[in-house]
């Protein structure tokens, strides 16, 4: 697939970080102070961060960014499970704290995976992305009240298996499956994973 990755993040992240200007526009002009409205604020803030830190991983190639740039996305797809799985719902300080300690540990498997090959690193961060958008798609359908919860519960559930492809392509397939390279499935899982990002 002839595509410039790296600029895709880049898009991905002017993408975020709109979507979050617009928000914020959104919040401030009908007054909105839900705490679920600042969590989810907080997470595109973190993940148009962790796109641009993935357009720029040439320029930081050691593995302490790399283990940056990874947790920051996964804090963000933490707040952002809790913000749609909590809408117009009073802040839960225990479910907050089980999402934070669960993007902990993810982050620590992650860092864990760094003495791997590359393929295995991918494998690895693909299937704990596996596990961050079944388990939103399990408390958004749990906590579906609107039309658009049960529309996001079932992108997530797609974008879940998705993430479950691309490891097992990395492991089993053995297809170069770097950051950068532009193949099908891992330009196909970035698409899907910003898409539900923006849609979300």
């Amino acid at each position: 697939m002839n595509l410039d990755v790296k600029t895709l993040f880049y898009v991905f992240s002017f993408g975020g970080f709109v979507t979050l200007w617009v928000f914020l526009l959104y919040a401030k002009f009908f007054k909105v102070h839900l705490s679920s409205f600042v969590i989810y604020a907080i997470a595109k803030f973190l993940q148009a961060t962790a796109f641009l830190l993935f357009a720029n991983r040439n320029s930081f190639s050691s593995d302490f960014v790399i283990f940056l740039t990874n947790s920051v996305l996964l804090f963000g797809l933490a707040f952002e499970i809790y913000s749609l799985s909590s809408v117009n719902q009073k802040f839960n300080v225990k479910r907050f704290l089980y999402q934070i300690a669960g993007a902990s540990i993810l982050s620590l498997l992650f860092l864990y995976s760094l003495q791997f090959s590359a393929n295995t690193r991918v494998a690895i961060m693909s299937f704990i992305l596996t596990t961050c958008f079944f388990h939103g798609y399990l408390l958004v359908q749990k906590q579906k009240s609107t039309k658009m919860q049960h529309i996001i519960a079932v992108i997530l559930l797609f974008t879940s298996l998705s993430m479950l492809v691309r490891g097992i392509n990395a492991v089993w397939f053995n297809e170069n499956m770097s950051l950068f390279t532009a193949g099908i499935i891992p330009v196909l899982t970035y698409i899907v994973f910003f898409f539900i990002a923006l849609i979300a």
